[in-house]
């Protein structure tokens, strides 16, 4: 099994990721939307990483801060 680090996953799947850790609901949807290998490559994440929430939640907003993403003006 292959380490996956935690910058090879797509957005969807951090959000794959952090729904599935946190029983949410959203879970099923994004599911729908991941190939079977997309999820693997989650769940090899999340079973290498002692405590995956802190690093997907951070990351997650880290991309979301981006300065490579345009900002919105006001």
């Amino acid at each position: 099994m292959s380490l996956v680090q935690l910058d090879e996953l797509s957005d969807r799947q951090l959000e794959f990721t952090q729904a599935g850790i946190t029983n949410s609901p959203e879970w099923s949807k994004l599911e729908r939307q991941l190939s079977l290998h997309e999820q693997l490559q989650c769940l090899r994440y999340v079973s290498m990483e002692p405590n995956p929430l802190p690093k997907v939640q951070a990351q997650l907003q880290n991309r979301n801060f981006s300065p490579q993403m345009p900002l919105k003006q006001h």
